[in-house]
């Protein structure tokens, strides 16, 4: 028998045209086990989110773990959109998984995410992804 996993979801409500007892919502469900929510980082312009979280690293049949950490961090990104005929909708852009992320932004623009890696010796790295349609 499979063990029960704990479903874990991020909520988003739009506001922008609020109706009494009417606010659209939709939920982001995360499909893997998460230890702990880093952080979700809102960019107004593009209407994306990033959301940063820390899950147990899961190994498949025939992979090698080269690591003794058993954590991942991972940055999903997703880009939201609202119109009259589609409604209120979210797509994911998609996933950045790396052990070393520690932080998150977007540029003003909103095309562009830069995560800090923080590396073994106290080094910083930063890392710049260009988001593209």
């Amino acid at each position: 028998m499979e063990k029960k996993k704990e479903k874990f979801a991020v909520e988003i409500f739009e506001t922008k045209e609020m109706k009494i007892n009417q606010i659209a919502n939709q939920k982001i469900l995360i499909d893997r086990e998460i230890v702990e929510f880093k952080s979700v980082t809102w960019e107004p312009y593009q209407a994306k989110v990033a959301i940063h979280t820390q899950s147990r690293k899961i190994v498949g049949y025939g992979e090698v773990n080269f690591s003794n950490d058993l954590l991942r961090n991972m940055v999903d990104i997703y880009q939201i959109r609202s119109s009259p005929t589609q409604g209120f909708t979210i797509k994911e852009i998609g996933t950045i998984p790396s052990d070393k992320v520690q932080d998150i932004y977007f540029s003003g623009v909103g095309n562009v995410l830069c995560t800090i890696d923080m590396e073994p010796m106290s080094r910083c790295t930063l890392n710049f992804y260009l988001i593209s349609k």
